[in-house]
């Protein structure tokens, strides 16, 4: 807890917003992503499906998560409530989808498929690919999945290191990798190098929590800080990389909602 609090307020005092941005790429990140409030039928659907997982009764098988897992509970219920992809996170995640329109998604802990259907939903063209290692929720994830009518989406069962190789070779390049299986320093370090080689040239990678440990703060700042990376947008819940050519100078940005810091209207720019 003490972590987190100190790491907000470096966070926060440093944090720029939509008003400070020079980069094209960032500025249309924020226009579009972080400050976007319009709504998509997607979001009432998943808000449907998230409100009758809530109240189901149905036991959580247990499981012997290992270090670096978030998710912690009893019930299906605790998982939705505690561990799946939030509303807020969700919605994002679609509209970095609908941005930037990628043929192939690949996404590292899917538990209950929420955060699948969020981006997926923004890019219905794309093939998608989700890694998930406990049975149960791998179920559950493809059972939405169809419920959802997803056309190329599939969730494969097991361990990271089994099942990215094998994925990686499938999908040939990936376009948006989301990153939210293990919140381990060593393993955030090497799903990220594993991936890298793989990247199209206009790739985007999405962080989960990268604040939730000093483990996740530190692998973050060193992988924003890889040449590969051209810039790098923290937005406190989620770190976001980019790799594009276009982007010449290399960047790390700190971004908060504009509400956060509502002084900043602009005006004195």
């Amino acid at each position: 807890m003490l972590h987190r609090i100190a790491a907000f307020l470096r966070f926060y005092s440093s944090a720029k917003v939509v008003y400070d941005l020079h980069s094209p790429t960032a500025y249309q990140f924020a226009v579009r992503v972080l400050e976007d409030r319009r709504h998509y039928y997607r979001f009432e659907e998943i808000k449907k499906l998230r409100k009758a997982l809530l109240q189901s009764k149905e036991p959580f098988p247990p499981s012997d998560w290992g270090a670096g897992s978030k998710k912690k509970g009893h019930s299906l219920a605790d998982i939705v409530r505690h561990s799946a992809c939030s509303p807020a996170l969700g919605r994002m995640l679609f509209k970095t989808s609908l941005l930037y329109r990628p043929q192939t998604i690949l996404e590292l802990g899917s538990s209950l498929g929420l955060s699948a259907l969020y981006l997926s939903g923004g890019a219905s063209q794309a093939r998608f690919r989700g890694i998930e290692g406990h049975p149960y929720l791998c179920r559950k994830a493809e059972e939405h999945l169809k419920q959802f009518n997803i056309p190329d989406a599939r969730i494969l069962c097991g361990a990271f290191r089994q099942k990215l190789p094998e994925t990686l070779k499938e999908l040939g390049q990936v376009d948006l990798v989301y990153f939210d299986g293990d919140h381990r320093y060593e393993a955030t370090l090497e799903l990220f190098r594993t991936v890298l080689p793989r990247r199209s040239e206009n790739a985007v990678f999405v962080f989960d929590d990268i604040h939730w440990s000093k483990g996740m703060s530190r692998a973050w700042e060193e992988i924003r800080q890889q040449p590969e990376v051209k810039l790098s947008i923290d937005t406190w819940r989620a770190g976001f990389l980019f790799f594009g050519k276009q982007l010449k100078k290399k960047q790390s940005i700190n971004l908060a909602p504009r509400w956060w810091k509502p002084w900043r209207l602009g005006l004195f720019q």
